[in-house]
């Protein structure tokens, strides 16, 4: 590093503010909730010869289409701070991903809130839907 750099990084540490982020807690129980659940799974796969590549973990999570950045550089003094941004920080579309029991991974599916399929070439291996609300239903799990 050249000294102007290092002048540069300690003025944003001092500067530079950041979003609060609020985490979700853990129950007390998670220890016994997790073994519980996992006997269930167990038990029921052994009664219905069940095999590993039919159980599946899916999580469908939304990504935003304008994602503006959670640090400015301003005075500490400072209540409140604009960010510009182009009005589309509130729309995003559904990511699903899924892994089955046996280690395999599913191509991930991307799911659009709008009624027809868009007429842009997506890359190979993702799989893409649309749906009203932009969430998954039986149809997506289906394809």
């Amino acid at each position: 590093f050249r000294p102007q750099n290092m002048i540069f990084i300690m003025y944003l540490m001092y500067h530079a503010r950041r979003k609060t982020k609020i985490a979700q807690k853990l129950p007390k129980e998670l220890e016994e909730k997790v073994t519980s659940f996992q006997t269930f799974v167990i038990k029921h796969r052994k009664a219905n010869s069940c095999k590993l590549s039919c159980i599946g973990n899916m999580d469908e999570t939304p990504v935003n289409f304008d994602m503006p950045s959670n640090s400015t550089v301003n005075k500490l003094s400072e209540k409140s701070i604009f960010i510009k941004t182009t009005g589309h920080e509130k729309t995003h579309f559904t990511v699903v991903l899924t892994c089955m029991a046996d280690g395999t991974k599913l191509p991930p599916m991307v799911i659009f809130k709008r009624k027809l399929m868009p007429k842009v070439k997506f890359p190979n291996g993702i799989v893409v839907y649309v749906h009203e609300k932009g969430w998954m239903n039986d149809n997506g799990c289906m394809i």
